[in-house]
């Protein structure tokens, strides 16, 4: 760490000691004044310095203004992130914070002359934990963050083939996007059990709450898009604690423009339960030739709530979610 740096450290870790400008060696060293703080500058000015009383009116810390007065001091404290114009550089150790202190009245007359003289804050690149402390803030906001699952559910994008989709992936529109939804491994040993995906649903976010949103399974576990695509559709496997389901490529129509991409999020609310479907806990598809609701292992007729309300299980499962693109082409 060069000396510069080091001698700065002792101003931008919220020390009350003021770094001076010198005035090209006068007895008025301290006529300008300057305190580093780790996010703003503060700035003081001797009032003897300007022979009249209105002066503060022109002295500007690159565009902003003098904040306060007392009876020897002009004050000027401004935020690092504000509009006032501050630069900044770096070398291999510091960071530097510089801008111009400005003195240009614009009367008639003058009764004190112009100055600029460049001011600069130091901070070291790298702090010791041993040498200094900091003070954290913190800042407010929401933040969405994926929680891991404590049953160990898992949602995954796949492709036809059934092979993991890794990251996002672009589709057009109508294109099958596959997914499987996989239980805890407990399920090994666990025996009579298989997965249910109860709900699905879409949106732009991964906020599941935003709008627009657009379900495609429903009602513990109808497939509710089949009434409106064949295309989608819970699949049939050999593998009762992972299921499989697709849904064709689409975008919102109040997002869309012309050429445009939408960046999709797909929900879902998993849930193991019994081997043998129940009207609580199954997966049925809806047959367009025969206008019915088809189950995948188990006899129809846990479907016919479909077309109602079907009583809840009270799912154990949590919501999962994963990535997937939209694009329009043509």
């Amino acid at each position: 760490m060069s000396p510069s740096c080091a001698a700065s450290l002792l101003i931008a870790e919220y020390k009350d000691q003021v770094t001076t400008i010198p005035e090209g060696g006068s007895d008025k060293s301290k006529d300008i004044e300057v305190l580093c703080h780790i996010d703003r500058m503060y700035v003081r000015v001797r009032r003897d310095m300007f022979k009249t009383p209105h002066a503060y009116k022109f002295l500007k810390l690159g565009r902003c203004p003098v904040n306060a007065g007392k009876k020897e001091h002009f004050f000027l404290l401004h935020a690092l992130k504000s509009n006032c114009g501050f630069k900044k550089m770096s070398n291999k150790d510091c960071v530097i914070i510089s801008i111009v202190l400005t003195f240009h009245p614009n009367t008639p007359i003058l009764r004190d002359l112009p100055f600029e003289v460049k001011l600069q804050c130091r901070y070291p690149r790298f702090f010791h934990s041993y040498k200094v402390g900091f003070i954290p803030q913190i800042q407010g906001g929401t933040v969405y963050r994926q929680l891991p699952s404590r049953s160990t559910f898992v949602l995954t994008p796949q492709d036809e083939s059934g092979n993991n989709i890794m990251g996002s992936r672009t589709f057009v529109l109508g294109q099958p996007m596959f997914f499987q939804a996989g239980g805890p491994s407990s399920m090994t040993s666990a025996g009579q059990k298989r997965v249910y995906i109860q709900k699905c649903h879409i949106t732009i976010s991964q906020n599941p709450n935003a709008s627009p949103s657009y379900t495609v399974i429903d009602n513990q576990g109808c497939m509710i898009e089949s009434k409106i695509t064949p295309t989608s559709a819970f699949i049939k496997g050999n593998q009762k604690k992972i299921q499989r389901f697709t849904v064709p490529a689409f975008i919102f129509k109040d997002q869309a423009s012309s050429a445009s991409t939408q960046q999709l999020f797909m929900h879902c609310q998993i849930y193991v339960g019994p081997l043998t479907p129940t009207p609580s806990s199954k997966a049925c598809n809806f047959d367009p030739v025969s206008k019915k609701w088809k189950e995948l292992h188990g006899p129809n007729s846990v479907c016919d709530c479909c077309e109602s309300t079907c009583p809840s299980p009270h799912p154990r499962g949590n919501v999962q979610c994963c990535n997937l693109q939209s694009v329009l082409e043509g």
